[in-house]
């Protein structure tokens, strides 16, 4: 007897084994029943999300996720990159602040430098939302 071509035991071919009857029925329930994916636009927040980012093409966008088309790409692309700039700009105090809160003192600091700065910035953003410029690029 060739042990290549004949098994080991031969089992009766009624005979099903215990570790099959669990994918059987896996098979049996995936094909007898119709499962509901969850839209991407149904998920919390991704809606207003979509929106803050590509305006009214948002379910357009939003419906090519996985092969988004170059003008949804590019709409989001720049809303990165506009967003990582304000994010970036924040980051330019944080050695001074850390510097304060080792030290435990704000000495050397200049109190009309700060207030300078604040009306710099609080100049900009209001000019900017009068004209109807957008938050970030």
């Amino acid at each position: 007897m060739n042990l290549l071509t004949s098994p080991a035991t031969s089992y009766p071919s009624s005979h099903i084994f215990i570790f099959e009857i669990p994918f059987i029925l896996l098979i049996v329930n995936l094909i007898t029943t119709t499962t509901t994916m969850v839209e991407l636009i149904d998920i919390p927040f991704v809606k207003e999300l979509a929106e803050w980012i590509w305006g009214i093409d948002a379910t357009k966008c939003l419906s090519e996720v996985p092969f988004i088309s170059s003008s949804c790409f590019s709409q989001l692309l720049t809303k990165a990159v506009g967003c990582s700039i304000i994010f970036g700009s924040m980051l330019n105090k944080v050695p001074i602040m850390r510097n304060m809160i080792n030290s435990q003192s704000a000495a050397g600091m200049s109190r009309n430098s700060l207030y300078g700065e604040l009306i710099v910035y609080s100049n900009v953003i209001l000019y900017s939302h009068m004209l109807g410029h957008p938050f970030t690029a």
